[in-house]
């Protein structure tokens, strides 16, 4: 947060609310659900923020599953590259519009009587905090020369010989295309990236590449529904109808 400049240090005034923190310990896992990495997040507690004042509008797009689902088929079918992009600390690039004070968190090395944090830029917790970052990424692609598609705000394509389509999912992106190292190469001079890779997990889909095919399987959401439920432990059975019969309306 300190080396993006995400607050400055000021004075404020007795009438203005202040908004406190906590910290939120996170585990990201992969596909086969076993853990990748540890994150610890600082968060504002929105919760005490008021609607006109502190925020406005809250709502942030979100890709269509359908989407992506089309954008993988075309891939698999034309022999592309589909590679995922994490942008580290997302909402930490967006700017914000309203004035937000926070409270000195927990751990900081600062007097909590006479000090407070004024954010410049939006941080997990936040009301509004998706759809800053949206508007920040979305001004970014279009001045690097993407069009947005008019059936879904989290696609983009780029035209030309090797067109490149992008789905965004928050800090995810996905990459495809034929040559998409050069948009990688630009996109890691405006923000800090995880390495790319080959797309693994997306919407919560584990995602399989193998020659002209993609498969899509969702084992670690069934696996979590049934863990919800308290049948980890019960057992597949046959499924009680013909194959190939068909239902009409009685039925």
């Amino acid at each position: 947060m300190i080396y993006v400049n995400v607050w400055e240090e000021v004075t404020v005034k007795d009438n203005y609310r202040l908004i406190g923190t906590t910290w939120v310990l996170k585990t990201k896992r992969d596909g086969l659900n076993d853990i990748i990495e540890n994150k610890a997040r600082l968060c504002a507690q929105g919760f005490s923020q008021l609607q006109g004042k502190y925020y406005s509008k809250t709502f942030a797009p979100t890709g269509w599953l359908n989407s992506l689902s089309t954008l993988i088929s075309h891939t698999a079918t034309n022999n592309l590259s589909f590679e995922q992009l994490d942008i580290k600390s997302e909402f930490l690039n967006s700017p914000l519009e309203q004035d937000v004070y926070l409270e000195i968190p927990q751990g900081f090395d600062r007097d909590k009587r006479n000090v407070f944090l004024k954010l410049k830029k939006a941080i997990y917790g936040l009301k509004q905090e998706p759809l800053p970052w949206y508007c920040y990424l979305y001004l970014w692609l279009v001045n690097s020369g993407f069009s947005i598609s008019k059936a879904d705000s989290c696609v983009f394509y780029l035209k030309g010989n090797e067109p490149i389509w992008l789905f965004l999912h928050v800090d995810d992106i996905g990459i495809f295309g034929k040559k998409i190292m050069g948009f990688k190469n630009v996109i890691k001079r405006e923000f800090q990236t995880k390495p790319l890779s080959s797309a693994e997990l997306m919407l919560g889909i584990k995602i399989v590449h193998e020659p002209k095919t993609i498969t899509l399987a969702q084992s670690r959401y069934i696996d979590s529904l049934l863990q919800s439920y308290g049948m980890s432990n019960c057992k597949p059975t046959a499924t009680p109808l013909i194959p190939n019969s068909h239902l009409g309306s009685s039925s």
